[in-house]
């Protein structure tokens, strides 16, 4: 499901998806979350600097390592389950 330019649960999509994919490049994070590439790349510079997310990319994938001090992962994932359902 895509969310409008603006809405934080587009952060959060993209963050999940780098938390729970195999291979999260920025080719597999468009076709998963349906996003163009600049937005997921934009995306990911926000959630380290808004969010305390840390995200590292390694060659052409990223890993997320810790949600920060801010966000709950499980509860993101079940957030976005739950809107997606709506």
């Amino acid at each position: 499901m895509q969310f409008p330019k603006g809405d934080v649960r587009r952060l959060l999509t993209v963050a999940h998806a780098i938390a729970t994919m195999e291979r999260p490049t920025l080719s597999s994070l468009s076709a998963e979350t349906g996003h163009h590439k600049q937005s997921i790349s934009d995306d990911v510079t926000k959630l380290r600097n808004q969010l305390g997310v840390v995200i590292e990319k390694e060659a052409a994938v990223y890993r997320l390592i810790t949600w920060g001090p801010i966000i709950n992962g499980a509860a993101v994932a079940q957030f976005l389950k739950t809107t997606r359902t709506e």
